[in-house]
């Protein structure tokens, strides 16, 4: 496992999900290539008080895919849109 995915899930373990979480977290991360981990992992030390958010959104997506339910897709995506757009400044991001 790369340094990159030990880092996220370490913050993923010290949030204390629950074991389902968790194990969500680990078959996603263990499938997401190096170039998006880079950005995961820097988002997460920026802004570690956004775990909660970070493992909703993930729970929220893997049911939507479970379903193949595109418009809750989309409206995930706008949700993120937006809290990544109200975060930006504080974490200087270009979004």
């Amino acid at each position: 496992m790369s340094a990159l995915r030990d880092k996220i899930l370490s913050k993923v373990y010290q949030a204390s999900f629950s074991a389902a979480d968790v194990s969500l977290w680990e078959r996603v991360l263990a499938k997401t290539p190096d170039e998006l981990l880079e950005d995961i992992a820097h988002f997460v030390e920026l802004s570690p008080e956004s775990m909660s958010y970070l493992n909703e959104n993930l729970k929220k997506k893997a049911e939507a895919l479970e379903k193949g339910d595109t418009k809750l897709l989309d409206e995930i995506f706008e949700d993120q849109k937006k809290f990544l757009q109200k975060l930006a400044p504080n974490l200087n991001l270009n979004i």
